[in-house]
């Protein structure tokens, strides 16, 4: 068996181990499944995220109108290259 190959279980619910509902497959298998049912955490989900989506709105809002990208992040207690990235990302998504 190929060792980089994990054990998937095929339902979008937990506790059904059955051999019908499991299959084999990789890591990105399985996060491409967890990102297609939602279950991936982004943004304020990500209990590693600083800012909430809220917060990451007025920023875009803001940054694109002007403001200084290191008032924004002095505001917000994050670095000048997160603004930039959070600017980036929301730019990518129009």
């Amino acid at each position: 068996m190929d060792l980089e190959k994990l054990e998937l279980m095929l339902a979008d619910f937990g506790g059904n181990n059955k051999p019908d509902n499991l299959a084999w497959g990789t890591a990105k298998d399985n996060a491409d499944d967890r990102s297609r049912h939602g279950r991936t955490a982004f943004g304020e989900r990500n209990g590693f995220s600083k800012l909430s989506d809220k917060a990451r709105a007025d920023i875009v809002k803001r940054v694109v109108n002007g403001e200084s990208p290191t008032k924004l992040a002095r505001q917000h207690g994050v670095t000048v290259s997160n603004i930039y990235k959070i600017k980036a990302r929301a730019e990518r998504r129009d």
